[in-house]
């Protein structure tokens, strides 16, 4: 490499390593962005809620599936002085309410899928809408 004159500037030979590079490539363009530290950390606190709320379905539905299988295979008697109907009950009802949790939280995973993105967190932080 040979410097210019100009301390900001650099060139290169390619000529002298020919019998050494068959191709050059370059790709240097970037692009500055300026912000401020406590509008990228509302930015980042953001996408870490909707990154929270992309993955929020599992755990609902590991409950679901606990209480399906359990209702399937278990055989409710008597415990703690609550007969075997009321805890065939609360498992029905735990099991109705993780399924609802489940759909209205996988809704709203599916609707957040794009806004998860680095792309998408690339254009908050660059201001592009």
């Amino acid at each position: 490499m040979a410097k210019n004159n100009n301390p900001n500037t650099v060139t290169y030979n390619t000529t002298d390593d020919k019998k050494f590079i068959s191709d050059l490539h370059e790709n240097i363009q970037t692009e500055l962005i300026t912000i401020t530290k406590d509008k990228l950390e509302n930015i980042l606190l953001k996408y870490l809620n909707k990154l929270d709320l992309r993955k929020a379905w599992i755990t609902p539905f590991s409950v679901f599936l606990s209480l399906i299988i359990a209702l399937l295979t278990a055989d409710f008697k008597e415990f703690l002085g609550l007969p075997k109907e009321l805890w065939h009950a609360l498992f029905i009802i735990s099991c109705f309410f993780s399924f609802v949790l489940l759909i209205i939280l996988g809704i709203k995973a599916f609707k957040n899928r794009k806004d998860t993105s680095v792309e998408s967190l690339m254009n908050k932080i660059s201001a592009i809408k």
